[in-house]
């Protein structure tokens, strides 16, 4: 019914890294992406209409760049996350052999 479970806590660490990473290089870039495209806010004109567009593209902008920045933020908090998993796994499994051990050892 049950099979045996073989956790790869070195992997689930690289994978953890690798998730912060690529959370890091996401801010990294948005905030570069956004001081290029603010640097763009003149571009709709003094004009009523420009005005207008401006507004609306200031809205929608923050809007996004809030998401994205959230989601850069929550792969940032899943890599810790799952990081904290491996260890703890580790620990437990470290633990448990050596409870194993000393109970055997004892009967021994």
């Amino acid at each position: 019914m049950f099979k045996d479970m073989d956790v790869d806590t070195r992997a689930l660490g690289d994978s953890a890294q690798s998730i912060q990473e690529t959370g890091a290089a996401l801010a990294n870039d948005l905030a570069s992406f956004r001081g290029q495209v603010d640097a763009l806010a003149s571009a709709f004109g003094g004009d009523e209409l420009g005005s207008a567009l401006a507004t609306i593209y200031q809205v929608v902008s923050e809007a996004a760049f809030e998401s994205f920045g959230d989601n850069a933020e929550a792969l940032g908090e899943i890599g810790l996350n799952l990081q904290g998993m491996a260890d703890d796994y580790s620990a437990t499994e470290t633990a448990a052999s050596d409870a194993f051990h000393l109970l055997m050892g004892n009967l021994g």
